[in-house]
């Protein structure tokens, strides 16, 4: 009969194994708006923020009386509120308190689960109301579809700086992989880092970023058929306006968001992007499709 003897069984709590890191790509690179707090409980959590005016200009022959071209300019206004509050409970009781070491890597825990939260939060929104969409049908690959989105910005005249564009790691790898054979002259600085670190830079006036994880959107299914009538009696279609009434006075109006009515909503998803091309019969002709703004 073999031997049998009792095992020692021993926890190596100061050597913990390596484990995951979200890198929090996207939450690094938004601008932080700060608030009163007193002021945020005394407005329900929601601060509105003026947007921009945008001037308009008339044509006036040199000493013409004008005064009967004045308009009138609407200020309008964007809201920003605190919408939730996570947190991340646990609980020690008097005795488990004693080893303070477990306190300290719980409370680490919560701190990376809260800052992954909003990461993911930030990638969220880009993805679903991103509004300037370049049309591809393939994974990014080279400098033209970085290019693209300079272009659709400049012709909105969205500012020329501080741009970032963050990347699946698939998509990024792919177009270091492009730069890495663009010049094949190595001891070229992007040559170098695009084949030795996968490092692609600043592109077509952008910093480029890849991310760890990405939202993945599902392929427009609403196809070529759809219309929305434009004609004024349709209504569909915005004017802005800075404040609205309500029962006992007036509240300031978001104006980013409008809704339309469309020919049909079959295979039509959140996140969907709208070509448009108009026609001769003053229908727009719609067209569905979808592409990961990130």
């Amino acid at each position: 009969m073999a031997n049998s003897f009792s095992k020692e069984e021993r926890v190596a709590f100061e050597n913990i194994l390596e484990g995951f890191q979200d890198a929090l790509v996207l939450s690094k690179n938004v601008g932080i708006y700060t608030t009163d707090q007193v002021m945020m409980e005394r407005t329900n959590d929601t601060i509105w923020r003026p947007m921009p005016y945008i001037g308009t200009s008339i044509n006036a022959a040199p000493g013409t009386d004008i005064s009967a071209l004045y308009s009138d300019y609407v200020q309008l206004a964007v809201p920003s509120s605190i919408s939730y509050s996570k947190a991340v409970p646990f609980t020690l009781n008097a005795l488990e308190l004693r080893d303070a070491l477990q306190e300290d890597r719980l409370g680490a825990a919560a701190k990376n689960k809260l800052a992954s939260d909003i990461n993911v939060a930030i990638m969220d929104v880009a993805a679903a109301q991103g509004t300037l969409v370049v049309k591809r049908t393939a994974a990014a690959t080279g400098y033209d579809d970085v290019a693209q989105c300079d272009a659709i910005m400049n012709e909105q005249g969205v500012p020329d700086y501080d741009r970032h564009l963050a990347l699946s790691s698939r998509d990024y790898n792919g177009m270091a992989n492009d730069l890495s054979k663009a010049s094949r002259s190595f001891g070229n600085e992007k040559s170098d880092s695009a084949y030795g670190r996968s490092r692609v830079g600043m592109v077509a006036g952008f910093d480029t970023l890849k991310l760890d994880y990405a939202n993945r959107l599902t392929a427009a299914a609403g196809g070529g058929s759809l219309t929305i009538d434009t004609r004024d009696a349709a209504t569909n279609y915005l004017v802005p306006a800075a404040t609205q009434a309500v029962t006992g006075g007036t509240t300031n109006v978001d104006n980013r968001t409008q809704s339309v009515t469309i020919s049909s909503t079959t295979g039509v998803a959140a996140g969907d992007a709208f070509e448009t091309e108009m026609r001769a019969s003053e229908t727009l002709h719609v067209t569905a499709t979808c592409s990961n703004v990130l």
